[in-house]
């Protein structure tokens, strides 16, 4: 279909390309050959050429009514060559031919996809009788005729209390009495934990290192005590808060900012060796070295 289909459209550009005048005809059918090879698609092609074709006829009618001489050959003289009016021009029918092969085409090529994509028609189902099995016979019930034996029946024995009083009789005792009484349970001392209070790490930072320069020239002196919160490992759970101030605003900031730096280099409090979590103070000193 697709082999058809491309013969067609260089069939028709050929076509278009000798409907023009002589002296464009070869040109133009090296070109729009050209530009249809360019094309992916088959019904692309297909509508170039349509398109090359009512261009080729178009141009031929131009150029047909283009060489018409309309002058006289006597000089002083006009002469009007005047046509007899046309039912339809020759536009008008160019464009109703391209239409009509446009319906054709298109109209070949619905029919050929509508064959082939029909569904081939199954065969009809031939309806076939199966004959009722027959009932199933089923066996007798299995009985056993043997011998069946019962056992002999014996009358039962009572046995009598004996009336005679010499039995003698055991008289039941109370119940046993229990273990002795070890008296209250003796209570243990309580047992005293061992708390070790944490404090700065080996690791801390030295106070030297944030000594502030303006105390170190007015040659101010002091020590802050601060509250930390530590952790099991080592760190912060909350800001410093001071307790006791150095007697310097600067010295104090600076405390605090020296105890939020050893984050994770403190000592934790220990209960019997174990680490735990709590609060205690620390007291930092910023003292001028000679």
């Amino acid at each position: 279909m697709s082999r058809t289909t491309e013969a067609l459209a260089i069939a028709l550009v050929r076509r278009a390309a000798r409907a023009a005048p002589s002296s464009l005809s070869a040109r133009l059918k090296e070109e729009w050959l050209a530009d249809m090879h360019e094309r992916t698609s088959v019904l692309s092609r297909l509508r170039f050429a349509i398109g090359c074709y009512w261009a080729g006829v178009a141009i031929g009618l131009e150029h047909q009514s283009a060489g018409v001489a309309v002058a006289s050959t006597a000089p002083g003289n006009v002469s009007l060559v005047v046509e007899s009016p046309r039912f339809l021009s020759s536009r008008a029918v160019t464009f109703g031919l391209v239409l009509s092969l446009h319906a054709a085409i298109f109209g070949g090529l619905m029919m050929a996809g509508t064959k082939l994509l029909k569904p081939a028609e199954l065969p009809a189902l031939q309806p076939r009788v199966i004959d009722q099995p027959p009932p199933q016979i089923k066996p007798p019930p299995w009985q056993f005729h043997g011998l069946i034996l019962e056992p002999p029946k014996m009358p039962p024995i009572v046995l009598d209390p004996p009336k005679d009083d010499t039995v003698p009789k055991v008289a039941l005792s109370p119940d046993p009495p229990g273990p002795p009484s070890l008296g209250p349970p003796m209570k243990l001392p309580p047992h005293e934990i061992m708390r070790v209070q944490g404090g700065v790490g080996p690791a801390f930072p030295h106070p030297d290192d944030y000594y502030p320069d303006a105390s170190k020239r007015l040659e101010e002196q002091g020590a802050a005590v601060l509250r930390v919160c530590v952790d099991e490992v080592g760190r912060l759970t909350a800001d410093p808060v001071k307790e006791e101030s150095s007697g310097s605003g600067r010295l104090d900031a600076a405390a605090i900012r020296l105890a939020k730096a050893g984050s994770g280099r403190y000592r934790p409090t220990t209960e019997d060796g174990r680490p735990v979590s709590e609060c205690y103070p620390i007291k930092i000193r910023f003292q001028l070295r000679n």
